[in-house]
């Protein structure tokens, strides 16, 4: 990956929102129906060497 700050994004989103944040991000977004479980988020943040997450309200994030 690159320099830009990067960024794991739980669930699929609408495109246009997916694309503005690509624009100064690298990304990487779950293409699951459900949400990933806790320890995958974990496991894939720590993988990415992520500086973030972005996920909805709903779903179970570690703490």
């Amino acid at each position: 990956m690159s320099d830009q700050t990067i960024v794991y994004v739980t669930r699929s989103i609408p495109n246009v929102e997916t694309e503005a944040l690509a624009e100064g991000c690298d990304i990487e977004v779950w293409d699951g129906k459900l949400p990933p479980e806790k320890d995958h988020i974990v496991e894939k943040l720590s993988e990415l060497e992520a500086d973030g997450f972005l996920c909805l309200p709903t779903t179970s994030t570690p703490r």
